[in-house]
């Protein structure tokens, strides 16, 4: 279980913590504002850098993926038919976004 005690963070199993969302992973934090027990996980073992290299880039990839189609968006917005124009366009990005949410889980 995660602990919060004497301005620590740790977990009483002696397991890694990762920090949700983040490519953060430690045996002990110092406790931060607004920061809770169920901001962090416990983990076995933290990923290799090069696992975190990849996560890092498959990320990256997905966000630039998903900013090409911004301008799609912002002319669906102004009231432009981009559903005919870009089939598929609205599924696409939903996509990205859920890949984006799983792997930034996953970091």
């Amino acid at each position: 279980m995660v602990v919060i005690s004497n301005n620590e963070i740790y977990s009483d199993s002696g397991k890694w913590l990762h920090l949700k969302g983040s490519d953060v992973y430690g045996r002990r934090f110092s406790t931060l504002p607004d920061v809770t027990a169920d901001d962090f996980e416990e983990v076995d073992n933290p990923p290799s850098d090069e696992d975190l290299q990849r996560l890092r880039e498959k990320r990256e990839q997905l966000y630039r993926e998903l900013d090409a189609t911004d301008y799609i968006a912002l002319k669906a917005l102004e009231g432009y038919d981009c559903d005919t124009l870009y089939p598929g366009w609205r599924e696409h990005r939903r996509a990205l976004r859920d890949e984006i949410n799983r792997l930034e889980g996953a970091s």
